[in-house]
């Protein structure tokens, strides 16, 4: 695991839009949601979501659940994806605090547009927080300016792995 800067992790970042298969039209959330990017890092799956490692996280272990289907905005998504959402994030969040997070926030998303560190496609964050400082406040954890945590080959699978397992024991 390692930490990029932001400027690493935005030209990073770019490159992965850039390796979108067409057929995407170049939303990395539905590639995600399809399992058509490389490495695969799902954790859980619903009909409506899927739940991944967050490949450009802000703290190791940073999930995202994302929506099947393409919902540019809050207003575009249906009640009972919503819902689904929420349940897996929630579940996510337990996980993450039985294995030891201090504490996790969960921010749902959407934006009609894309932006240089997101996508506008509906999406949750659910990120554990072990920092007790200054670095826990929310505006710092949801922020490139400290870096982003890569994974390093076979180490997001790994811990993916690890998550799945413990998202399972879940109600």
């Amino acid at each position: 695991m390692r930490t990029l800067s932001k400027d690493e992790a935005l030209a990073a970042l770019e490159e992965s839009r850039n390796n979108v298969p067409a057929r995407y039209a170049g939303c990395v959330m539905c590639a995600l949601a399809e399992g058509a990017l490389s490495p695969r890092l799902v954790v859980h799956e619903t009909p409506h979501t899927v739940c991944v490692l967050d490949a450009f996280a802000a703290r190791p272990g940073h999930l995202l659940v994302v929506a099947r289907r393409h919902l540019r905005t809050l207003r575009d998504v249906p009640w009972e994806v919503h819902a689904d959402m929420s349940r897996v994030a929630w579940r996510a969040a337990r996980a993450l605090e039985g294995r030891g997070a201090k504490r996790v926030y969960v921010a749902q998303l959407g934006s009609p547009v894309d932006l240089p560190t997101s996508y506008a496609h509906a999406h949750t964050h659910v990120v554990p927080v072990d920092e007790v400082d200054e670095r826990a406040r929310p505006a710092a954890v949801f922020s490139w300016s400290s870096g982003v945590v890569v994974y390093d080959p076979g180490e997001g699978e790994e811990l993916a792995h690890t998550l799945a397992l413990a998202l399972a024991t879940e109600a």
